[in-house]
């Protein structure tokens, strides 16, 4: 166990390098410049959207709520939980900032990839599919777009599939440090209970997502707005210390800024998801009259899983102390929880504060349900870039079948392996998919201006804007006249 640790920890470090921190942080900035900051101005508009057009899934897709319940839940997991108190038990309160810039860029990344791949949607199996591979088979085109896409599908499959054990295993770890199950038989739960979701398809995960996500969310800031309202007091100093730890100016914890940047960057992205093309096939599912639409609903979700969900997992257990931080020596800079390691158990010692007992079975309680909504809605992914690489797929019922008993193998092994291990595999599987996802969405930069100013021209006339790709030669992307007859017949009724 501990040789598949360093090998994690090496592959890792040379995955996460520098090039990758600015690749991420520059793709987020090019955004934001060209679309004018609209994740700052158009934040109401976003909200909006959440409750517009088609409020129930069609027949070919899922509702913009769905889509946006399915995307959250994907992205609320261990992330926001584990991930923020991973990235301050190595980078220091200082990696909270960082998390921040990454959620206020990611939003405009995410804009990008989301309404690109609805652009490149296909319909297949009676059903709307795309995300990433599909984007860049049809908007790259040629036997190299055709190349990357299947490469993208299988590093997708592997990230969410083989290296995607992160989920599971935090549903297994929550089992057992909660509620005291033996992790062995927590595994199996575990699997047969994501099988059970899986065997009903894309509406029975996006019903389950819908449901889950929105209560649990919300119950879960409430617990941390009561504990900064217990130590409000401490508030303006922690706010402190997260900005001096950032620029390292903090005497206790500014020997630590470049791991700072480092883990508020790599933990933003995977709490976020933005530039990993990781939950675009979500948003290719949702059934819109332009792909827009789906674009800003999707910069929102950055918003509350970055900046809301994992700032209150943050404030959580900063705010009472209960939290360690260890330096890049190995001795601790700060110890709240003398020979505790960095787990769950922070953030159930800071439940626990405001109320004795308590903190234990709800933090269990959300990590499970975070994680198993983000276990079942990777099972899409998955299943997307099956479709994408083998074109039978959605015909072929027995292949659905095997690949989601495939899928139960890493919920198993999740739950038995090493918690580090199974970071590392999920940060390389993660870092891959950035890699290729960033540097192609470059590539489609002057795509999305047309597809971001095309739709506030028509919001300017007053008109609910649609989308017609052959208005500004757009290959490849022929449904969208089909989606633009639809509803603009349904306008005239």
């Amino acid at each position: 166990m501990d040789a598949l640790v360093n090998v994690t920890g090496r592959l890792t470090g040379i995955i996460w390098s520098t090039p990758l921190i600015v690749l991420c942080l520059l793709v987020g900035l090019v955004y934001t410049v060209v679309l004018k900051g609209f994740q700052i101005t158009k934040i109401k508009e976003m909200i909006g959207l959440l409750g517009g057009e088609n409020k129930q899934e069609t027949k070919e897709g899922l509702s913009s709520f769905q889509s946006f319940c399915l995307s959250v839940g994907t992205r609320v997991g261990t992330g926001n939980i584990l991930g923020v108190i991973s990235a301050i038990a190595t980078g220091g309160p200082g990696a909270v900032f960082w998390m921040w810039i990454l959620g206020i860029l990611g939003a405009a990344t995410s804009f990008a990839e989301h309404s690109i791949a609805q652009l490149y949607k296909r319909r297949i199996d009676g059903i709307y599919r795309g995300g990433t591979a599909f984007f860049i088979r049809y908007g790259i085109g040629g036997a190299f777009g055709a190349a990357l896409s299947v490469a993208f599908a299988f590093l997708g499959y592997l990230s969410t599939g083989v290296l995607g054990a992160l989920q599971p295993g935090a549903c297994t770890d929550a089992l057992h440090s909660g509620f005291d199950i033996p992790r062995p038989i927590s595994a199996v739960i575990v699997a047969i209970l994501v099988f059970a979701v899986l065997y009903g398809g894309i509406r029975q995960i996006g019903f389950i997502s819908e449901k889950i996500v929105p209560i649990m969310s919300v119950l879960y800031l409430l617990i941390a707005i009561v504990i900064v309202i217990a130590n409000i007091t401490k508030l303006p100093g922690v706010l402190a210390t997260i900005v001096t730890s950032a620029f390292g100016t903090n005497a206790v914890f500014g020997g630590i800024v470049g791991t700072a940047i480092n883990m508020g960057v790599k933990r933003g992205v995977y709490s976020s998801e933005a530039g990993q093309g990781t939950s675009t096939p979500h948003s290719a599912t949702a059934d819109v009259s332009h792909p827009a639409k789906q674009g800003l609903v999707q910069a929102l979700s950055v918003y509350v899983v970055t900046i809301l969900i994992c700032s209150a997992s943050a404030f959580m257990i900063l705010l009472p102390g209960t939290y360690n931080v260890e330096g890049t020596a190995g001795a601790m800079i700060y110890e709240g929880l003398p020979g505790i390691e960095a787990g769950i158990t922070y953030a159930q010692a800071a439940a626990d504060t405001v109320i004795p007992g308590f903190g234990k079975y709800f933090m269990a309680t959300a990590l499970f349900l975070f994680a198993f909504t983000t276990a079942i809605g990777q099972y899409n992914i998955a299943e997307t870039n099956a479709a994408n690489i083998y074109k039978g797929f959605a015909e072929k019922k027995s292949l659905q079948l095997l690949l989601k008993l495939i899928y139960m193998v890493p919920c198993v092994i999740g739950g038995l392996l090493n918690i580090s291990a199974v970071w590392g595999l999920s940060d390389i599987g993660m870092g891959l998919n950035a890699w290729v996802t960033l540097l192609t969405l470059l590539y489609f930069v002057p795509t999305t201006l047309i597809i971001f100013k095309d739709y506030y021209e028509q919001k300017a006339q007053g008109i609910d804007p649609v989308f017609r790709p052959s208005r500004y030669g757009i290959k490849n992307a022929e449904l969208w006249e089909e989606i633009a007859d639809e509803y603009e017949a349904k306008r005239k009724k």
